[in-house]
């Protein structure tokens, strides 16, 4: 398998620029497996149409890829046509044809060549579809044999392996379930079929993740999954990933079965498996039979699918999908002619000067990953702001790197106002474009209280301006007469100690507990404290004694008439 070749810097759009890598990347893509951001089918050799356009060949459109992922910081990517075991094996004798019309080989090295470092769920097709249906309850030895032939090729573990950069270790047993039902595939038999491919596949590589056949909708359980899961939990078959495949427009954002999945995996003793939406979209201009949408409606709707749904339980979520595809199903009205990160220039009114465009969710999905992907930040929890039932929405995510907080607001009302405390520089961002060329509106927020109203259609970043400590400390923030110590651990679970030290001679001390909202959640000193160095615990609690919710707070120390600084904290629970 010879390397993708080196090639000239390929303009995406006016400011944007990148070049094709020869040399694989210096960190493993396995490094990034928990990342929570993929797209859809990127490496697949499916965008016929756009490459001839480009004149690209293969390289040329691999190295345009990968220069995308980097941008974007998009690690994960998913396809379900290199793995149709039919076509693989066309006769039942154990000699299989790699050189099929969707090139596994190709494609899964170029994927795992990436410098974007990207990780690939290679799906083994079931069911109708191309190349017919060969059942594989009807043939378990030869159906165990072919994976564990393709696992043995693209595993990465040193024996019998395609080259040096292939490393797939997670396997889909089914692309849709559609294809199974047609296929008169019941339940019962699919999880016969999950069985043996679990045994095959864990016989060649015992680390490897098995991942569900997908529903094609997340607003309610499918039976057909909820069924197939049951029979595997009584047949003790492990796995490690369901598949919810997500569309529709622009307001239907919410898969709203995740909690109920999350509860019937609990409840059948599949706690840790994960729960991941592999394709997932929505379009912008105007698709057959559908309603228009701008691009800046498609950016939001981006933004809330990526954060309501991993605030519901979602891991992982593959935008359906880079470049779009074009004519999709021999359909040229087909939503998924309009759903890419860049345009194609054509079809559902797309205009034709928008060939190999950036549209404004692209930018939307940069931005989000550089903020919350599983490197970065962790998920805290609902902020104070957020009212789902009067449509107010806010999430808090913990910045790995800064330790401080990132707050995520919007609403679905026409206007609502946003009152928040602040003790330091913040910057307020809306994070759908306000042009093509992935500007974003950004505020800078003073210390103190803001009220600030919040639009319909708009979404917002609030975060700590990025400053140094020592530039905080400078700015006097923090008078060396009465300090205010970092509490520790942060993050905590049930108690946590916040140390300060006093000056007698500034008078009544106050260590209080805010909210980020500027509430006063409770009251730890308010009396005069001798010189020195003091500590309180705090065990999560108000006033009252009762156990306030996860999220970020404040401990806010105050002396005399002056302030002292306040220092940020997370509640787990």
């Amino acid at each position: 398998m010879s390397k993708r070749k080196q090639k000239a810097t390929v303009l995406i759009t006016g400011t944007f620029f990148f070049a094709g890598a020869i040399l694989p990347a210096t960190v493993s893509a396995q490094e990034y497996e928990d990342s929570r951001f993929g797209i859809f089918g990127a490496y697949a050799l499916e965008y016929n149409w756009f490459m001839g356009q480009m004149e690209f060949d293969d390289s040329d459109y691999w190295n345009w890829v990968d220069g995308h992922f980097e941008n974007l910081g998009a690690h994960w990517t998913r396809s379900n046509t290199q793995l149709v075991w039919e076509v693989i094996e066309p006769e039942l004798n154990g000699n299989y044809v790699w050189d099929i019309f969707s090139n596994p080989d190709s494609v899964i090295t170029n994927i795992y060549d990436s410098p974007a470092n990207v990780n690939w769920l290679g799906c083994f097709h079931v069911g109708m579809g191309q190349g017919g249906f060969r059942n594989p309850l009807d043939y378990p030895d030869n159906w165990q044999n072919f994976l564990i032939a393709v696992v043995d090729r693209y595993n990465g573990d040193g024996n019998n392996d395609l080259n040096e950069y292939v490393n797939v270790k997670y396997w889909q047993i089914g692309n849709e379930i559609a294809a199974l039902q047609e296929a008169g595939l019941l339940p019962e038999d699919y999880a016969e079929i999950v069985a043996l491919s679990e045994s095959a596949i864990h016989s060649i590589d015992p680390e490897a993740k098995i991942c569900l056949v997908a529903p094609t909708a997340g607003f309610q359980v499918e039976p057909y999954l909820q069924l197939s899961l049951q029979e595997l939990a009584i047949m003790e078959i492990p796995f490690d990933v369901i598949d919810i495949h997500h569309w529709g427009n622009a307001e239907n954002y919410r898969m709203q079965a995740i909690p109920e999945y999350r509860d019937i995996l609990d409840n059948n003793g599949y706690e840790s498996v994960d729960i991941w939406s592999c394709e997932h979209g929505t379009w912008c201009y105007q698709p057959d039979d559908q309603a228009f949408q701008t691009k800046s409606e498609q950016a939001e709707s981006l933004v809330k699918r990526y954060l309501w749904n991993f605030a519901s339980g979602l891991d992982k979520l593959f935008w359906n999908n880079l470049m779009e595809w074009h004519g999709f199903g021999g359909n040229p009205g087909s939503v998924f002619n309009s759903m890419g990160l860049i345009g194609d220039g054509s079809l559902c009114g797309e205009p034709s000067s928008e060939f190999n465009h950036i549209r404004k969710n692209y930018y939307s999905y940069a931005l989000l990953a550089e903020n919350i992907d599983s490197h970065r930040a962790v998920f805290i929890g609902e902020n104070g702001f957020h009212d789902e039932a009067n449509g107010d929405y806010g999430y808090t995510y913990f910045d790995l790197e800064t330790e401080n907080d990132i707050q995520f607001v919007w609403t679905e009302s026409d206007s609502t106002i946003y009152s928040f405390y602040i003790d330091v520089e913040y910057e307020w961002t809306n994070l759908i474009p306000i042009d093509d060329n992935g500007n974003f509106e950004t505020l800078i927020l003073q210390p103190g209280t803001h009220s600030i109203t919040i639009m319909t259609g708009d979404v917002f970043l609030l975060k700590k301006e990025e400053q140094s400590c020592v530039e905080e400390e400078a700015n006097g923030n923090t008078p060396p007469a009465n300090q205010l110590h970092q509490n520790s651990p942060n993050p905590f679970n049930s108690m946590t100690a916040i140390s300060f030290t006093t000056n007698e001679s500034m008078g009544n001390t106050e260590l209080m507990i805010y909210e980020i909202s500027g509430r006063i959640v409770k009251t730890l000193v308010n009396s005069v404290l001798p010189d020195g160095e003091h500590s309180v615990s705090w065990d999560g609690t108000d006033e009252n004694g009762q156990p306030v919710c996860s999220g970020v707070y404040f401990s806010h120390l105050r002396a005399g008439s002056g302030t002292s600084g306040s220092r940020r904290m997370v509640l787990l629970k």
